[in-house]
Parts: C-alpha cells; sequence; structure tokens
C-alpha cells in the first residue's frame, strides 16, 4: 500500500514540533507528536497539519511503537493555504472532494 501511495508523490518534506510522552507504567507509554508536512503529490503542493497518536512499549531493551494514528487538521493544495484555519472543510487531497478536519483526542468542539 506504501509503494502505491507514494508512486504519486514527488519530494515531501515533514517536520515535527515537539514529542509528548506520558508513561502509564515502567514498559507502556503514550505520545503525541504534531507536525507539518509539505508534499508534491502529482505534481501538485499540498500543505499539511496533522497529530500523530502513538503507543510504545518497551522491548528487548528499547522503545518501540506499538500504534500510530494520524489527525489531519489541514491538508490543503497551496492556493488554498490561506483558508486553512477558517475553512469548515479544510482537508482536500488532491483528486478527492474536501472534507472536515478528522477528530483528535481533546478537540475543540
Amino acid at each position: 500500500m506504501l509503494r502505491s501511495i507514494r508512486s504519486t508523490y514527488g519530494r515531501t518534506i515533514h517536520t515535527a514540533h515537539g514529542q509528548l510522552v506520558e508513561f502509564t507504567d515502567d514498559d507502556h507509554a503514550t505520545g503525541m507528536v504534531p507536525s507539518h508536512a509539505e508534499l508534491d503529490i502529482k505534481g501538485e503542493t499540498v500543505v499539511c497539519a496533522m497529530r500523530y497518536y502513538d503507543e510504545y512499549v518497551r522491548e528487548a531493551g528499547g522503545w518501540r511503537f506499538s500504534r500510530r494514528d494520524i489527525a489531519f487538521v489541514y491538508a490543503l493544495p497551496w492556493p488554498r493555504l490561506a483558508g486553512a484555519l477558517t475553512d469548515e472543510l479544510p482537508v482536500h487531497w488532491p483528486g478527492t472532494g474536501a472534507a472536515p478536519p478528522d477528530r483528535f483526542p481533546g478537540a475543540l468542539a
């Protein structure tokens, strides 16, 4: 699946903006990583803001991802970026219809 998706991408830039980690016990933790990306999808520049929601487990002396979910705040072609925070339907991937932002823990109504 990843190869199929990536076949339509050119250059990409992904930037994480920190990480919040909460330990639930000595071998388990949860985390949230706010991020943004600039993507070339089929020759169109798309800008997005997202949050990764992670679960971690300590195995064999190191920490590993046990789960990762992603929620998009917005994903818009570059010309529509000015409406990213005010548009009611700010998730608009090339070739798809516009959609509301993904719901994520702690989101304002």
